[in-house]
């Protein structure tokens, strides 16, 4: 029934969208360009990195694809690259944290808003048999970094039980990324890696080429997790006891 009980909000911000869009003519995706656009010039700053790994996960937590951020940000991330490469090959470290191979290494672990940790908790701790089958379902794709399914299946769309933790995730996982990767703790890539579906924390060493890498990821897999832990056990009590309500009906 939970697919139900959604279909009406979700059909209303469908309506509400189609008014503002079609009638007004008005282009959901320039103005989220417009919008955003003063963000290139601060993305290799720490609030602009974490504002660039932030804002999509945002966005994502109320259906919209983080992918709609990538003509703002992903220029200044190649950018970046392009930098470290020539740092590296001068002899000389890499210092751009900003580019898309550090989101691939750590902040993107089970999918953008390191949601890994949660699929692990939905499957291993859930006391709701809802939740626990959706932990089933999603575990295989979010070791891949595909959190689809999650999103959209736990779901974390629409959920302040789960939207926040993912907001506090995100900031916490790219603000601490930031930090050690710029104290020269672990290497800051400087080659391009887009196997982005390699599971943690193989991606991590690989796009790295650090074996320090493994050693923040399992940091970031921690503190993701329990900033997930305490919101997601009480949205499994609520779950639990909406079950047993339906069962003695």
């Amino acid at each position: 029934m939970t697919w139900f009980d959604s279909l009406i909000p979700i059909t209303l911000l469908m309506f509400i969208g189609w008014l503002i869009s079609v009638p007004l003519n008005i282009d959901f995706f320039v103005v989220i360009l417009k919008i955003f656009s003063p963000l290139s010039s601060i993305v290799q700053s720490y609030p602009g990195y974490v504002l660039s790994i932030f804002i999509p996960v945002f966005l994502y937590t109320f259906g919209i694809s983080g992918w709609v951020m990538m003509p703002v940000i992903y220029p200044v991330y190649l950018s970046g690259l392009a930098e470290n490469a020539r740092l590296v090959a001068e002899g000389k470290a890499a210092t751009n944290v900003a580019v898309m191979e550090t989101a691939y290494a750590f902040t993107s672990m089970g999918g953008i808003g390191t949601t890994l940790s949660l699929a692990i908790i939905m499957l291993f701790l859930s006391k709701s048999y809802r939740l626990k089958a959706i932990g089933r379902a999603t575990i295989v794709p979010s070791l891949f970094n595909i959190n689809e399914p999650l999103m959209f299946g736990g779901p974390v769309v629409f959920n302040p039980f789960l939207m926040i933790p993912m907001w506090l995730t995100t900031i916490v996982v790219s603000s601490l990324t930031y930090v050690v990767l710029k104290l020269g703790l672990v290497a800051i890539p400087a080659k391009t890696f887009m196997l982005w579906y390699i599971p943690y924390p193989i991606s991590s060493y690989l796009a790295t080429q650090d074996w320090r890498s493994i050693i923040l990821a399992i940091v970031i897999f921690a503190v993701s997790y329990l900033i997930y832990l305490p919101f997601f056990k009480a949205y499994d009590m609520q779950e639990l006891q909406n079950e047993q309500q339906l069962q003695q009906k």
